[in-house]
């Protein structure tokens, strides 16, 4: 089910005469009343909104259903030229996409079938993470229990060769403790970036700045990076969550780089601006990946090598 909410009686039923087949299509005058229709009415996945209405905006009316049903995907309807409602739609109402007027049936029909989508593969992953936290109870609980019962045995043992082995055992219980404090960590930054702050970004500066922090990183030492930055048009995106994707593509090249080769790790940055949209390439001379790994690296908590730990995107 989709909502969409209009102050014009016309585009309400022009909307549902469109698209009544394919879903089924609840439709409201006022912010108002779209937000009395969600509460009645929990089978609505995907809520559409014009931008300009009186009383309540677009944008205000999708920033009270961000509030209240934060796992709904909202789409806004907008002019070509109001940037800034579209800005504000993205700060504020956490938009899934916009569209500007006139829309088209295609246009419309494509981001209500992503949008659907991605709805339901939000509901998947929310499983996946309550399989992950049970899980990790378990996997938290042996590696402390097995450190526990290893000082009390270091504790009354004399030989010293004996005691060295228990510290390495020690080592890799910390370590398999750590790998998961590491996917905590990752997984709550991922909730805190997912309401994206929309600014102009120098991604020039930024990219220099994420490269200057990460030639401390382990092996960086034995690391090359390379920039090629052309940056024609500004670039507005969330700055956190940039910079967050390029340090973790970086650390990832140098720390899965073939550091057995007389070059050392090699990585290759390339960041491009147009009019329309801001490329980012990121290359390396690593140890690459399986066609069976490539398959799997957009699942969550997956990991294809045991080589390394490396951090999730």
């Amino acid at each position: 089910a989709i909502l969409y909410v209009d102050d014009e009686n016309e585009n309400l039923i022009a909307f549902k005469a469109n698209f009544r087949r394919l879903y089924k299509v609840y439709t409201a005058k006022s912010g108002l009343e779209g937000l009395g229709i969600l509460k009645s009415n929990t089978d609505i996945c995907v809520v559409l909104t014009d931008q300009k209405m009186p009383n309540m905006t677009g944008v205000e009316f999708l920033h009270k259903v961000y509030e209240d049903y934060p796992f709904l995907i909202r789409i806004l309807v907008t002019g070509f030229s109001d940037i800034e409602a579209v800005i504000n739609s993205i700060n504020q109402g956490k938009v899934f996409k916009y569209l500007t007027r006139p829309w088209t049936f295609d246009s419309l029909k494509d981001a209500i079938d992503e949008g659907v989508e991605v709805f339901y593969k939000a509901k998947e992953q929310k499983n996946k993470l309550s399989f992950f936290l049970y899980k990790l109870s378990h996997d938290l609980r042996g590696p402390l229990v097995s450190i526990e019962g290893l000082i009390d045995i270091a504790r009354e043992e004399t030989d010293e060769a004996n005691k060295a082995l228990y510290f390495d055992l020690m080592q890799k219980s910390v370590n398999r403790l750590d790998d998961s404090l590491t996917e905590i960590i990752e997984i709550g930054q991922v909730e805190q970036e997912l309401g994206a702050n929309i600014e102009e970004v120098n991604c020039g500066l930024l990219l220099d700045k994420v490269v200057s922090g990460i030639k401390y990183a382990e092996s960086a030492d034995n690391a090359t990076i390379n920039l090629f930055k052309q940056l024609d048009h500004p670039v507005f995106t969330d700055k956190t969550m940039l910079e967050s994707l390029i340090q973790n593509l970086l650390q990832n090249a140098i720390k899965y780089g073939d550091h057995s080769k007389e070059t050392g790790a090699k990585v290759d940055v390339k960041i491009v601006s147009n009019i329309d949209f801001i490329t980012l390439t990121v290359s390396d001379n690593g140890i690459g990946m399986t066609e069976e790994i490539q398959s799997n690296i957009f699942d969550m908590f997956y990991r294809g090598t045991n080589i390394a730990s490396g951090l999730s995107l």
